[in-house]
C-alpha cells in the first residue's frame, strides 16, 4: 500500500530487500528474521532521516511560535480589558 510512495523516495533495490525480509519474517518468525527486517527498515530510513528531521523541526518551531505569539497577544489583550474593568468597578463608574 505504501510501496509506491516509498519507491519514489528510496532506492527500489533497498525496498525490495526490506520487502523480502518481511516475507521471510512472515513465513518463519524468528529473532534473526526480526533483526534482519529491522536492519533493512533502518537502512531505508537512515538516508533521508536528517533532512526529514530538519524539516520537521523547522515546521514545528514555526507553528509553535505562531501559536505562542497568538496566545501572548490574546492574554495581553484580556489582561488589559480585565484591568480596565477592575479599575472602573473600584472607582464606581460602572
Amino acid at each position: 500500500m505504501i510501496r509506491p510512495v516509498v519507491n519514489s523516495y528510496v532506492d527500489a533495490a533497498k525496498v525490495n530487500e526490506a520487502d523480502q525480509a518481511l516475507r521471510e519474517l512472515s513465513i518463519i518468525d524468528s529473532i534473526t528474521g526480526r533483526e534482519k527486517f529491522s536492519g533493512k527498515v533502518t537502512e531505508l530510513v537512515k538516508g533521508q532521516s536528517q533532512q526529514d528531521w530538519n524539516a520537521f523541526l523547522s515546521t514545528a518551531l514555526f507553528i509553535g511560535g505562531a501559536i505562542l505569539v497568538t496566545l501572548l497577544y490574546v492574554g495581553t489583550i484580556n489582561y488589559r480589558e480585565s484591568s480596565k474593568n477592575r479599575h472602573r468597578l473600584k472607582s464606581g463608574h460602572s
